[in-house]
């Protein structure tokens, strides 16, 4: 991935360097996890580290630096293959564990205001939850710096799916697939008051325009940077299934972000709906290919001084596409359409497969996850791909499973 998005060699260098100093061991023991102590949320092949990277629309593919390399981990330990907790390992790679490469111009504060309201009485950072999930993100810069973000998913409540039956003494604030959102409102106001503008106007449309698409909490997250450039990101799971229209709904919240550039931004979102699903009209309901319960999210960044919240939605391929050519076909298809620089047939598919190597592309879905569709505060588009290491896929011949087991005992686990 570094290769294709053309990173100085050096640089490339570096960032191996420093997985395979800081973060190898945090993938936990090379054996599948069969319970919720043991298995990521993440990604439903068992994968708890999930790749990405940013591709510019005005980028030459052969250019230097034409996208950005990211990933998450949901972190275990080593020996145990039991969860780490996030928020700990976030505080270590920020002091000692960083190497000299991790980016400092920020701080740490959000992340820590965010963990102590989440969890008001968590003895330590580095204890984990029952039944939360982390994520421990990277972006990994050209210039070899090393940016930090931090994602909780807390626990279900208590009752049917429950994740644990308790936390073990340890409160929390706020549950995952929780509609309620006021309890976010003392956060706001401890991180930056003019977070509450942009929170309103999101909690009003879910729980009002909104409300068709049963948008419910998933995931709260923020990154490690100056406080003026941060944002906090509420992720959202809708529990009806959607179509065009809906999707179009939740991202301009029933017409609150409008305007010419807003115009020209959801254009351009029907024409990548449109490349990923051909056969879909603007009313035909998404439909999950693998028997699971949907595979589409949002998040809405709320940024301090700007009024109006920023949305993104995620379309998980390995759920709705048929396979992972035909998916990346469908991104080189809109780049294309778009006008993207030398966006040669192949030029994505080709990047990917030189990537995952361990099976062919068009033999099913699974390696491209999320391809997602967000905007900025200028109101300017931007496509994020997403994918799985498939660390147990049959393909890799270390005796995993067939991937349709996989996702069946996924949901086994964690929807019953």
């Amino acid at each position: 991935m570094l290769e294709s998005a053309k990173y100085p060699v050096r640089v490339q260098t570096s960032h191996l360097i420093f997985w395979w100093a800081r973060l190898g061991g945090l993938n936990g023991v090379p054996k599948l996890g069969h319970a919720k102590e043991t298995r990521t949320m993440w990604v439903r092949d068992g994968s708890n580290t999930e790749l990405s990277w940013q591709i510019p629309a005005n980028t030459d593919p052969n250019e230097a630096e034409n996208r950005r390399v990211r990933f998450a981990i949901d972190p275990f330990h080593p020996e145990t293959g039991l969860r780490l907790a996030g928020g700990g390992i976030i505080d270590w790679l920020w002091g000692e564990g960083g190497m000299g490469l991790i980016d400092h111009e920020g701080t740490k504060e959000w992340k820590d205001k965010m963990e102590k309201w989440l969890f008001p009485n968590l003895p330590s950072s580095t204890t984990p939850v029952p039944g939360c999930h982390y994520a421990v993100a990277l972006d990994l810069e050209p210039d070899g710096l090393i940016g930090l973000k931090q994602y909780y998913l807390p626990p279900r409540p208590r009752g049917a799916h429950a994740s644990y039956e308790d936390a073990n003494g340890i409160q929390v604030t706020m549950t995952n697939h929780q509609g309620d959102l006021e309890p976010l409102r003392p956060l706001l106001k401890e991180l930056n008051p003019a977070l509450e503008a942009p929170f309103d106007v999101m909690r009003d449309y879910v729980n009002g325009p909104g409300e068709p698409s049963k948008l419910k909490f998933l995931v709260v997250a923020c990154d490690l940077v100056p406080d003026n450039k941060n944002r906090l990101k509420i992720y959202y799971f809708p529990l009806a299934q959607h179509t065009f229209k809906d999707v179009l709904r939740d991202m301009t919240l029933d017409g609150k972000l409008n305007g010419p550039v807003i115009d020209e931004a959801m254009d351009k979102l029907r024409l990548f709906y449109k490349c990923l699903f051909p056969n879909n009209s603007d009313d035909d309901l998404l439909q999950p290919l693998d028997g699971g319960v949907g595979g589409l999210s949002y998040y809405y960044e709320l940024i301090p001084g700007h009024p109006l919240p920023c949305p993104k939605v995620y379309f998980d391929m390995s759920n709705y596409g048929e396979n992972d050519l035909q998916t990346t076909q469908a991104v080189e298809a809109f780049f294309a359409a778009v006008g993207k620089p030398n966006a040669q047939p192949g030029w994505y598919s080709e990047s990917m497969q030189r990537a995952f190597s361990h099976r062919p592309l068009g033999k099913r879905a699974g390696i491209q996850t999320g391809v997602t569709f967000g905007l900025k505060p200028s109101g300017k588009w931007q496509i994020t791909g997403y994918m799985s290491t498939e660390v147990f896929a049959e393909e890799r011949g270390e005796g995993g499973p067939p991937q349709d087991e996989l996702i069946k005992e996924f949901y086994d686990i964690y929807v019953g």
